[in-house]
């Protein structure tokens, strides 16, 4: 079923086309569609997601992409396994990140708990806008940071974990 979901946010965004920017419809469906999966696994209950009401329906900002990451972290919250090591290439991203300051401090908790990519396009790309590609990377990225922190750790079937 985990793999349904994801396999289909994956069609959202190539139906939407690579040469344009992500519109936010595509957006929102994608990242709605990515949580079922995981929260059924988890077991986890997932709020009935409310945004900002919206003029249109034109790309998708980097801001609000930001926001829907960071919606989704706040969704998942309670089932993360302990707290994550420091990120590589932190101050980069920081020094990049050219996104505007009510988003800025969002990325960076996202940065810190290393669901988002420290010199990924969301991060420190120049456009205001992000490609279908690029936000499916986004996803593809908060999803293996998820599985990590959500792990159950055994030393029998986690080999990371143990001494040797």
């Amino acid at each position: 079923m985990r793999s349904l979901s994801v396999l289909t946010a994956a069609l959202l965004l190539v139906s939407a086309g690579f040469a344009e920017p992500l519109r936010f419809d595509s957006m929102v469906k994608a990242t709605e569609r990515m949580q079922i999966g995981p929260a059924r696994l988890l077991k986890l209950k997932l709020p009935v997601a409310t945004r900002p009401q919206r003029n249109g329906d034109g790309p998708a900002t980097r801001s609000e992409m930001v926001a829907e990451l960071r919606q989704m972290f706040l969704n998942f919250r309670p089932v993360l396994r302990g707290r994550p090591t420091t990120i590589p290439f932190r101050n980069y991203a920081i020094e990049r990140c050219n996104l505007p300051e009510a988003s800025r401090d969002h990325a960076f908790e996202l940065l810190d708990w290393g669901f988002v990519a420290p010199v990924g396009p969301l991060m420190v790309s120049g456009g205001d806008t992000l490609t279908p590609e690029e936000y499916g990377d986004c996803l593809g990225f908060f999803l293996c940071r998820l599985a990590d922190l959500t792990h159950p750790w055994s030393a029998e079937f986690s080999p990371d974990t143990m001494p040797n």
